[in-house]
């Protein structure tokens, strides 16, 4: 019982730095205008490569116990989902309830938990999200999905975005501690379409001259101790090519939308290289500010409701 009122002391504390945190970089009135380029990239100490190592170790760490057997691998899934329940937007008093009669197998790993999400966290900011309340929401029901993208460059969004495609991964995975969490009427009968559901995160980096490479090193780290299926490119050799023209002899630049296109396509190698049938849902996800909170469920298809135009959403056939 001490060793969890700690916990919930930890979390309060960590709640108050990320308010404070918000409201250092947005200023009393709030975020700028959308428009503005510091709404999506807000001003952050630069963190020290040896900072970055520490927190890679420390994700490292934390995926090897995940790893030393299933039953410590589930109880470290639960422990960064509860941890995962106290990060703002979620609310303080919603926080603390996720935290309520955990088992003491998971108890263990809590520390840990919070520890590695307050690092993460605290190499970043997030803007608030810009929610359009009477939204229809509501459980997806039985799915596998795969979640992608192609990053380059982006070090200043990391931080938040590693935590919310965690946050979204737990979600669609029907981690009922979670669904509790966003979705307090919740029933059993309504969790138990969720269960089956799976993930496979796939994400291909190249090109980056800044942090971004140790960054997604950490990323795929906490997934994997979530016990997340990944698939990640770090450092990708791939380069924009040059083309012959036939007629003037000449070389061009490949076209940047042909490019791009091979970039996504890498990307997604794992559903190409899948049986037919294996992913029902494919999120490819750009470097923007994504917030997966709250859900849309419209005629039998789950798409997420953003504020920004950060996803595109495939259902296959």
């Amino acid at each position: 019982m001490a060793q969890l009122w700690l916990y919930l002391t930890q979390v309060t504390v960590l709640s108050l730095i990320w308010s404070a945190r918000c409201s250092h970089a947005f200023g009393a009135t709030g975020p700028p205008d959308e428009d503005d380029l510091a709404f999506f990239i807000p001003q952050v100490p630069q963190p020290t490569s040896s900072h970055l190592e520490a927190i890679l170790t420390r994700a490292t760490a934390l995926r090897d116990t995940a790893k030393s057997s299933p039953a410590v691998g589930s109880a470290v899934s639960e422990a960064l989902a509860a941890a995962m329940s106290t990060v703002p937007p979620i609310s303080l008093v919603r926080g603390l309830r996720a935290l309520k009669d955990i088992p003491s197998d998971i108890q263990v790993h809590l520390p840990d938990a919070v520890e590695l999400l307050a690092a993460i966290r605290g190499l970043g900011v997030a803007p608030p999200c810009l929610e359009r309340p009477g939204a229809p929401r509501g459980p997806p029901g039985r799915f596998q999905y795969m979640i992608a993208a192609n990053l380059m460059n982006c070090e200043a969004i990391m931080p938040y975005w590693t935590l919310e495609v965690l946050r979204l991964s737990l979600l669609l995975q029907g981690n009922h501690r979670m669904l509790h969490t966003y979705f307090h009427n919740i029933t059993n009968i309504e969790m138990a379409r969720w269960e089956g559901s799976a993930v496979h995160i796939s994400v291909y980096e190249s090109g980056s001259t800044d942090n971004t490479a140790v960054l997604l090193k950490i990323a795929e780290a906490l997934w994997q101790a979530a016990g997340l299926k990944t698939h990640v490119i770090v450092n990708g050799q791939m380069q924009r090519g040059f083309l012959l023209n036939p007629f003037s002899g000449k070389y061009s630049k490949q076209h940047k939308v042909e490019y791009a296109a091979a970039l996504r396509n890498i990307a997604l190698e794992p559903l190409y290289s899948s049986p037919s049938g294996t992913y029902d849902y494919v999120l490819f996800l750009n470097d923007g500010r994504l917030r997966p909170q709250p859900y849309i469920l419209v005629r039998e298809r789950f798409c997420l409701h953003c504020t920004w135009s950060c996803v595109t959403f495939v259902a296959l056939a």
